[in-house]
C-alpha cells in the first residue's frame, strides 16, 4: 500500500468516527426530547384513552376502521395490544385482518390469516426485494392456498437494486412459474416497477417480460407504472386500465405505442383508460415526424385521461403529443381529461419569450384535443394545467420577479361538442374561433383552485366568450376556490343568472 492510499484511508475513517460520534451525540439528544415530551403528554394521553374506552363499541368499530383499514399493517396489531376490549372488538372484526404484505414476519401472516376467518377478501401487497433480506416467495409459500380470497394484489420493487436482481418482472416470472394461482375473486390488481430491458437494445424483448397467466375472471381494474403490460387472456374481463410510458426518443415512442394498441385490442372490454407520459425534452428536430400509418380505431373506450409529467413546452415536445393523440380514434369517447405539469425551466424565466410561449400553448392545445368531427361524443373536457417552482425559482422570484406566461388560449373550434368544461390553471384563459365554427355547446364552464386567476384576467376570459358568441348560450359558470380574485369585480363581470357559485 503507498503512502496516498493509506494517507486517504486514515482520513476517510476518521471521517467515519466524527459521523458515528455526531450521530450518537443527535440519538442522546432526540431521545432525551422525546422522554420529556412523553411526560408531558402522558396524563392527556391516558385520559383520552380513558375516555375513547367509555364509548360504544359500535361507534369504537366505525374509529378503528380508518386505521386499522390503512396502509399501515401494523395498526391492527398495535389496537388490539391497548387493552383487553380493544382486543375483543379488534378480533371480532375480520376485515381488520385482511391485509398481508410481504414484509411482515411469517408468524404475523399467520395471525392475519387465522384471525381473518376462512372466506373474507383479502388485500395483498408484495414487494420485490433482495432474498437476502425479506423473501417474498417466502411470504407466497405462506399464503398462495388463499389466493381465491384475493380481491386486490399489489406488486412493487425497490428502485434502487438492479434489475436482475429483484424487479417486479423478475418476481412476477418466478410466482408464475413457481404457484398455480387461481385468483378467482381479484378485482384490483397494481404492479408497479420498470419490467423492460430497454438497455440491451433488442426491439424484441417480449420473452423477457413476464406475462400474467392466471385465471382472474373478475378482474376490473389493473394499473401499471414505467409499463406497458403483455396481453392475455387473464386480462380480457377488465374495464379500468392506467399505465405509464416514458417516450424518450423515437424508437422507445415506437415501442411503446405498438405494445400500447396490442393490449388495447386484446382487452374488449376497456372503457376508461389513464396514462401518464414523461416526456423529455432530448428530442431531435426528426422526432417531429414521428406519425402513425392508421390511427386505431377502439369505440368502447369512453373516458380518458392523459397527465405529461414535467412536460418541456417546445415545438418538438408538442409534436410528440400530437402523434400520440392521433394514434386512436376513440369514437365513443365521452369524458376526456389531460393534466399538464409543465417543467418550470422551460415555462419561466428572464429569456422566456411570453409572446413565443402562448403560441406554443395554443399549439398544445391543438395537440391535446381530438378532431370534433370523428370524437362527436365528447360532452365533458377536464383542463388542468401546473407547475412546481423549485425552491431556487422561488427564492428568485421573491427578489425580482420572473416573467410568466400568463395566456392559455382554448380553440372553441375543437370543443364544438363539448357542453361542459372545467378549467385548473395557472394562467389567464382566453377562447377563440373560426368565423366559419358552428355555434358553441358549452352550458356550463367551472373554474376550480386556480390559485393565480386574478380578476383581470377572468373578465377577459368571459369577454373574449362573448367576443366569439358562447357567452350567451352558457348557462352555468362556476368560480371556486380561486383565491386570487375579489369578489365585487368579478361580480360585475359575470351576470347573476350565469353565476352558479362563487367561493373566494
Amino acid at each position: 500500500m503507498d503512502n496516498g492510499t493509506f494517507a486517504r484511508i486514515v482520513r476517510d475513517a476518521c471521517r467515519l468516527d466524527s459521523m458515528v460520534s455526531i450521530l450518537k451525540i443527535l440519538l442522546d439528544n432526540a431521545t432525551k426530547y422525546k422522554n420529556s415530551y412523553n411526560q408531558c403528554l402522558r396524563p392527556f394521553s391516558f385520559k383520552y384513552s380513558k375516555g375513547l374506552a367509555s364509548l360504544p363499541d359500535e361507534l369504537l368499530v366505525h374509529i378503528f376502521k380508518f386505521a386499522a383499514l390503512s396502509d399501515e399493517t401494523k395498526h391492527a396489531v398495535r389496537l388490539s395490544h391497548v387493552s383487553r376490549k380493544f382486543r375483543a372488538l379488534m378480533l371480532e372484526e375480520r376485515r381488520f385482518w385482511t391485509k398481508l404484505h410481504s414484509r411482515a414476519k411469517a408468524d404475523e401472516v399467520n395471525a392475519f390469516l387465522s384471525r381473518s376467518g376462512q372466506d373474507t377478501g383479502l388485500y395483498v401487497s408484495i414487494h420485490a426485494v433482495s432474498q437476502l433480506f425479506l423473501d417474498p416467495l417466502a411470504f407466497l409459500n405462506i399464503c398462495s392456498h388463499t389466493a381465491p380470497r384475493w380481491k386486490s394484489l399489489k406488486i412493487s420493487e425497490a428502485s434502487f437494486l438492479h434489475r436482475d436482481e429483484a424487479t417486479a418482472n423478475v418476481l412476477l416470472k418466478d410466482m408464475i412459474r413457481r404457484f398455480d394461482l387461481n385468483l378467482a375473486r381479484l378485482q384490483d390488481l397494481e404492479i408497479h416497477g420498470s419490467v423492460e430491458p430497454w438497455d440491451d437494445g433488442d426491439e424484441d424483448v417480449d420473452e423477457l417480460r413476464f406475462k400474467f397467466s392466471w385465471p382472474s375472471p373478475n378482474l376490473r381494474v389493473l394499473r401499471c407504472t414505467r409499463f406497458v403490460p403483455l396481453p392475455s387472456p387473464s386480462y380480457s374481463s377488465i374495464t379500468s386500465f392506467v399505465t405509464s410510458i416514458l417516450g424518450t426518443d423515437r424508437r422507445r415512442f415506437n415501442i411503446e405505442m405498438r405494445q400500447l394498441c396490442s393490449f388495447l385490442v386484446s382487452c374488449p372490454s376497456i372503457t376508461d383508460l389513464g396514462l401518464k407520459w414523461h416526456v423529455v425534452p432530448d428530442i431531435d428536430d426528426e422526432e417531429r415526424n414521428i406519425l402513425p400509418a392508421e390511427p386505431l380505431e377502439i369505440t368502447r373506450i369512453t373516458s380518458f385521461k392523459l397527465l405529461l409529467s414535467n412536460y418541456p413546452i417546445g415545438t418538438a415536445t408538442n409534436h410528440l403529443v400530437l402523434a400520440f393523440m392521433r394514434t386512436f380514434k376513440l369514437t365513443n369517447l365521452d369524458h376526456l381529461s389531460f393534466k399538464v405539469d409543465f417543467s418550470p425551466f422551460h415555462l419561466m424565466g428572464r429569456q422566456v419569450d411570453e409572446v413565443r410561449t402562448t403560441e406554443l400553448l395554443l399549439e398544445l392545445a391543438h395537440a391535446l384535443i381530438p378532431d370534433p368531427f370523428v370524437h362527436r361524443r365528447l360532452t365533458s373536457l377536464s383542463v388542468d394545467l401546473t407547475y412546481e417552482m423549485p425552491r431556487p425559482l422561488q427564492m428568485m422570484q421573491s427578489r425580482q420577479p420572473i416573467k410568466q406566461p400568463r395566456t392559455f388560449t382554448l380553440p372553441l373550434d375543437k370543443i364544438r361538442n363539448v357542453s361542459t368544461l372545467k378549467m385548473t390553471t395557472f394562467a389567464r384563459t382566453l377562447f377563440t374561433r373560426d368565423a366559419t365554427t358552428a355555434p358553441s355547446g358549452l352550458r356550463e364552464i367551472r373554474f376550480w383552485k386556480c390559485k393565480e386567476l386574478t380578476s383581470a384576467g377572468l373578465i377577459d376570459t368571459v369577454q373574449s366568450l362573448k367576443e366569439y358568441g358562447a357567452w350567451d348560450t352558457l348557462e352555468r359558470f362556476v368560480v371556486e376556490d380561486c383565491n386570487a380574485l375579489q369578489h365585487d369585480a368579478v361580480l360585475d363581470a359575470i351576470s347573476n343568472e350565469k353565476m352558479q357559485n362563487l367561493d373566494i
